[in-house]
C-alpha cells in the first residue's frame, strides 16, 4: 500500500528576491509508509527527551520496587 508524503521542493529564487524570505513549497510524492506512521514517528522524535526521562524513571521505580518487595518463601517439611 502506498501513501503520500510531503517533501520540500527546492526552487531557485527569482531575480531580485531573497532566498530565505519565504518557505519552500511542498510537493506530494508517494511513500511506502501508511499515512499516520510518519506523523507518529515525527511526534515521538519531537518528544524524545520526555520519553527518555519517563523510561529512566520507570526503570528506577521498577528496580526499587523489585528490591523492596520481600521474597516470601515457605519451606515444605521434608
Amino acid at each position: 500500500m502506498s501513501a503520500t508524503a510531503r517533501i520540500p521542493l527546492q526552487e531557485k529564487p527569482a531575480e531580485g528576491q531573497e532566498s530565505g524570505s519565504r518557505e519552500a513549497p511542498m510537493l506530494w510524492e508517494s511513500a511506502d509508509a501508511e499515512p499516520g506512521v510518519l506523523f507518529h514517528l515525527q511526534l515521538l522524535w519531537q518528544h524524545r527527551r520526555v520519553l527518555w526521562r519517563a523510561s529512566i524513571c520507570a526503570l528506577l521505580a521498577s528496580t526499587l520496587v523489585a528490591f523492596l518487595v520481600p521474597a516470601r518463601y515457605e519451606s515444605v517439611p521434608g
